[in-house]
């Protein structure tokens, strides 16, 4: 277990119940079984958050091989697309409703990994303008909280016969990702405003007498 950098017999379960989920969610999506769909990823999403806590360096390893969370958030969204498919409850406008809001969540997910990236390789900005822990840190918590938004919206679906719950949560996990997104954009803007002046020292004496203030 130490190599898979799992710390505990509790973390090992966790881990094992984990893949099991994460492999059982295609099947039940191919066969339409919704409500063993819905279980499998609410005790695999209850699981990893576990995870996050308890043995992060089995999820960094996890990564390392390329499985990371956001593939397995990407593979649980094409099932959960599959499923609704399969079950027909949607129909053809609230299945492209669902396609297109997980299209746009996906997208925001590649859009705030960029951002995070861009904003930590320019540190040179004041500490007292970092962005909040909040909205750069936990990533793939984050994507659970999302995943488990879309999976409540379809528990009450399954139960009620009506497409508008698991539509209803995954717009709100589209909106939290978008509120996201907003709320790092004037932290990414400053960063890279901070930055040029560095950029321009680095260009060669004339750009850096150019950027100083003439002085009689």
């Amino acid at each position: 277990m130490e190599r898979l950098g799992i710390r505990s017999t509790l973390g090992f379960a966790a881990f094992l119940v984990m893949t099991g989920c994460l492999a059982a969610i295609p099947f039940a999506a191919l066969y339409g079984a919704g409500w063993a769909f819905a279980a499998a990823g609410l005790l695999g999403a209850g699981c990893e958050l576990s995870l996050h806590r308890t043995e992060p360096g089995l999820l960094d390893r996890l990564s390392r091989l390329h499985v990371g969370e956001t593939l397995r958030f990407e593979l649980r969204c094409v099932a959960l697309l599959m499923l609704l498919a399969r079950l027909d409850l949607a129909g053809h406008t609230g299945l492209t409703a669902a396609i297109t809001l997980v299209m746009c969540l996906l997208g925001g997910q590649a859009v705030h990994s960029a951002m995070r990236t861009m904003i930590r390789r320019r540190r040179r900005f004041p500490i007292a303008s970092q962005p909040p822990r909040e909205l750069i840190a936990w990533p793939g918590q984050r994507m659970l909280g999302y995943e488990l938004t879309a999976l409540l919206g379809l528990t009450g679906t399954l139960a009620t016969g009506d497409a508008r719950w698991v539509v209803a949560g995954l717009t709100a996990a589209t909106g939290a990702c978008l509120l996201t997104l907003l709320a790092l954009a004037p932290y990414l803007a400053l960063a890279i405003h901070l930055s040029r002046p560095s950029r321009v020292r680095k260009e060669g004496g004339g750009a850096v007498a150019a950027a100083r203030p003439w002085r009689p």
